[in-house]
């Protein structure tokens, strides 16, 4: 055998001896497999903590949002109610005047062809359900044209046709807002307001919004914030008193059809939202169109960009889409009409704890997720076992006067 040269037989001891001393031997198999699981349990608990406080800094518009929805939708059910009885009053007046003193009542038989003609004519027509359902079914419709001719309009570029489109109907939205809150206020008080001072509150509130439109990541954050939280609970008010007549039934129907879109839409491929979130990581330009349409719980990646090192990573805050915190509304408020502040309690609670296991979804997987359907799901469940057996042992315990 040739002898090995005496430099190898030096370095082989040398490195013979770096391995017996070093801190990686002396620590066995399950010293190692105890550090694995302290590493994970300390990155389980940073995921919770940054999910907490995204839920904080979500959570609470979305509370000041559903409470303004279901405020203004129990103004207006109590409105209604003034107003019906009034008017049934003034009927009875004009029949005991018009009748000269005898009672307003109809003969049997003109009554009875009354009551055939009205159920003839409900038969015949388009009953409550259909209607409803055909809402439905032409809403998603075009809520689906809409997601696609979007994505097709920011591959063309178009930003500024889709710019000046969302701000035309964010300045309509929150003139309603305003409008709205004006003749409430004044029937409430009973105070007359003229309409000169109705624009020009009207006026300067349109201009903000359209300014915090326009100034896309330089406007203000809070300002900004406050804009889609005004918007959200109105556009949650026009859509559960004016379209679904304040009928939690509708609203579960209208709110799990769009779900199982926002199924499709986030979690496809090919979906329209999951297009949408790709190129927003790819160009500036998309971020900043979204910008509206888009509740962010941080502040603006351009302003943090600049505050923070060059090594240091850079944290992005969750996002929440406008949609959600409209059918977040709509769910709250009907439940709030149909079974009153319980219902809209329990509901408000449902929606919480649907919303908390997106967002550990959301830090688990590390990947965009819908927020609508845990929400929803959970809202509905509560609210019908509620109507189902909630308020009817809540009753026996009021007539037995026992407290749980």
């Amino acid at each position: 055998m040739p002898k090995q040269p005496v430099q190898e037989i030096k370095l082989k001891a040398k490195s013979e001896s770096n391995r017996s001393h070093s801190p990686s031997s002396s620590i066995g198999p399950n010293n190692r497999k105890l550090q694995q699981e302290n590493l994970l349990l300390l990155q389980f608990r940073k995921k919770l903590e940054r999910s907490a406080s995204d839920l904080m800094a979500l959570w609470t518009p979305v509370s000041i949002s559903l409470l303004t929805a279901s405020v203004m939708t129990m103004i207006r059910q109590a409105g209604q109610r003034d107003t019906s009885a009034e008017d049934h009053w003034e009927n009875v007046r004009h029949n005991l005047h018009s009748s000269r003193g005898e009672l307003p009542f109809l003969e049997p038989e003109i009554e009875l062809n009354a009551e055939r003609l009205i159920a003839a004519s409900n038969s015949g027509g388009i009953s409550k359900v259909h209607l409803v359902l055909i809402t439905c079914v032409v809403a998603v419709v075009v809520i689906v044209v809409m997601s696609f001719l979007m994505v097709l309009l920011l591959k063309l570029s178009c930003f500024r046709c889709l710019k000046i489109y969302i701000s035309v109907t964010f300045v309509i939205l929150g003139a309603h807002f305003v409008l709205f809150w004006f003749y409430t206020a004044s029937n409430a008080t009973m105070l007359p307001v003229d309409w000169i001072t109705a624009i020009v509150c009207a006026y300067n509130f349109l201009a903000i919004v359209a300014l915090s439109m326009a100034m896309g990541q330089s406007a203000p954050k809070r300002l900004v914030q406050a804009v889609h939280v005004v918007l959200a609970a109105t556009v949650s008010y026009i859509i559960s008193n004016l379209l679904l007549g304040g009928s939690f039934v509708y609203a579960s129907l209208l709110c799990v059809a769009f779900s199982l879109w926002d199924l499709f839409a986030v979690l496809c491929p090919r979906g329209p939202l999951n297009s949408l979130i790709k190129m927003a990581e790819a160009e500036t330009r998309v971020t900043d169109f979204m910008q509206p349409l888009v509740y962010t719980a941080a502040v603006w990646t351009t302003v943090t960009a600049v505050t923070a090192k060059p090594k240091e990573k850079i944290r992005r805050g969750s996002r929440l889409g406008l949609g959600d915190f409209i059918f977040y509304g709509v769910l709250v408020a009907t439940a709030t009409v149909q079974c009153g502040p319980v219902g809209g309690l329990a509901c408000y609670a449902a929606l919480l704890l649907g919303f908390c296991l997106t967002l550990a979804g959301l830090r688990c997987l590390g990947r965009a997720l819908p927020a609508l359907p845990l929400p929803v799901a959970a809202a509905v469940a509560t609210v019908c076992l509620l109507n189902g057996c909630g308020i009817a042992y809540f009753e026996a315990l009021a007539e037995r006067q026992l407290m749980v």
